[in-house]
């Protein structure tokens, strides 16, 4: 295997290009909340996918960036509105952009984020704009559904797991997806090429939100910059709540997230709820189910020539196998 592209390298690339987005000063409570969460890190995952894939095909992977920008910023976007729809209190360890100003102030620099994705994706070659506005679109529109679907979820006492893994399709995968196939279309790929490329994004972001509810659970708290059990006390649907609900146990300890107020309980249901989880059988089955994805996501890349770009993208693939936050 080729040595890889410089992650690193390309993930200051990544933050210069997004910052330069929101620089802007004034309105100051329209721009300072942007900046608040663009530099309070990220892994940029999405973005790097996109550059890598374009990197496949094209030595230059920079004529990208506005593209990989724009993602960033619609996932920022997605992340303001799903905190105020979570009552989240942190992100990243630092307090929500609706808790440090208030909801109004968030709604709108949400919103305006979305919009600077739109415009930065006017900055591609034309010949591309239409193609690519297109599928952002449809991914914009796709995220919205995921995401609905998942405070109606809420509200179910039952979700099926087929149901659940459709909506973190929407909500997750799809976003990991449209990133690949930009990149690789804007490098210049196949239709085959890019068919592929995306199933390996929906994949590896598959594996990231299943490993993800997994971590709210048995994550360390200041690895994960919030609350561990915070979906669990929001009543939120995951993979492991799903399992867990399927006996009286489990769904004894879920009831207890939602209805008890004392903090102590909770902690003390919390550490009970990781030991059912180990003892069940339900952690090994999530571990399971994300490393098939994973194994699902390299599997794509298989019949791709060894180069530098397809050893970052298998490195990517390690990186969220063993990620702890």
């Amino acid at each position: 295997m080729k040595k890889s592209v410089s992650l690193k390298k390309i993930l200051r690339e990544i933050n210069s290009s997004v910052n330069r987005c929101v620089a802007k000063k004034k309105p100051v409570t329209l721009y300072e909340p942007m900046r608040y969460l663009m530099d309070n890190g990220g892994k940029r995952i999405r973005a790097m996918l996109l550059l890598l894939c374009t990197s496949m095909y094209s030595k230059n992977y920079k004529k990208a960036m506005p593209a990989a920008a724009a993602i960033e910023l619609l996932h920022a976007f997605s992340l303001i509105h799903d905190d105020i729809m979570d009552n989240d209190d942190l992100r990243r360890g630092q307090l929500t952009i609706h808790r440090k100003w208030d909801t109004s102030v968030a709604i709108l620099s949400g919103d305006a984020l979305a919009a600077l994705a739109y415009r930065t994706l006017r900055e591609l070659p034309p010949s591309l704009q239409d193609r690519i506005l297109d599928l952002f679109t449809e991914t914009f529109v796709g995220l919205c559904e995921g995401q609905a679907l998942d405070k109606e979820f809420e509200n179910q006492r039952e979700v099926k797991e087929s149901e659940y893994l459709t909506m973190i399709g929407q909500k997750t995968a799809l976003l990991f997806s449209t990133s690949a196939r930009i990149g690789a279309i804007i490098g210049g790929a196949s239709a085959a090429h890019v068919k592929s490329l995306g199933l390996f994004g929906y994949n590896l972001g598959m594996a990231f939100q299943i490993q993800d509810d997994l971590l709210d659970v048995t994550g360390d708290e200041r690895m994960l910059g919030k609350e561990v059990g915070s979906d669990l006390i929001e009543g939120k649907k995951s993979y492991v709540s799903i399992l867990a609900a399927k006996d009286n146990r489990g769904r004894g300890m879920l009831d207890t997230f939602r209805t008890m107020k004392n903090t102590a309980v909770r902690r003390e249901t919390l550490e009970s709820f990781r030991k059912y989880l180990r003892v069940s059988g339900i952690q090994v089955k999530a571990e399971t189910k994300t490393e098939a994805y994973l194994s699902a996501a390299e599997k794509q890349l298989a019949a791709f020539k060894n180069t530098p770009a397809k050893a970052s993208l298998l490195e990517i693939a390690g990186i969220v196998r063993e990620r702890q936050s």
